[in-house]
């Protein structure tokens, strides 16, 4: 689908699957994240609407009107977005020397957020085995009782 919108010679196709693919499952992690910080559904709406205008925005007002040896540029790739549409740029554009710029901080971005996952993941497994554990405790009086003198 990304060939049909700009045209690409062969040797921009891998860079361009790279870029595209990293930047969808940053986007779905934090889709789920969304997802799972959400109260219901008209919340999770509302969330990813605002997730979208903070996305969209800034690459493409930074890269319209800011230089690209500014800081507040730079600043830009702390948006998984950003370092996706400067590349973008960059590849198409031909400019090769900040292109691995842009696939390192997406590297990072998928990295961190990847880590982030899995430790909301790991958490939330092992609170539901431990909350498990204390209602069984607590179920079986005498059992918790001689714990509980045990312990003391």
């Amino acid at each position: 689908m990304v060939f049909l919108c700009i045209q690409v010679d062969f040797r921009q196709i891998v860079p361009l699957c790279v870029m595209v693919i990293s930047s969808a499952y940053i986007a779905s992690l934090i889709g789920v994240f969304v997802g799972r910080f959400s109260s219901g559904l008209m919340v999770g709406i509302v969330y990813i609407k605002i997730i979208m205008i903070l996305f969209l925005a800034p690459p493409i007002l930074f890269y319209l009107f800011i230089l690209t040896d500014s800081m507040v540029y730079l600043m830009a790739y702390l948006f998984p977005s950003s370092a996706a549409f400067y590349g973008l740029m960059d590849l198409l554009d031909w400019e090769t020397d900040r292109l691995w710029l842009n696939f390192v901080v997406l590297a990072i971005h998928v990295v961190v957020l990847s880590c982030f996952y899995f430790f909301i993941a790991i958490k939330r497994r092992n609170g539901n085995i431990l909350s498990r554990l204390i209602i069984k405790l607590l179920n079986n009086k005498t059992y918790f009782l001689k714990i509980l003198t045990d312990v003391l």
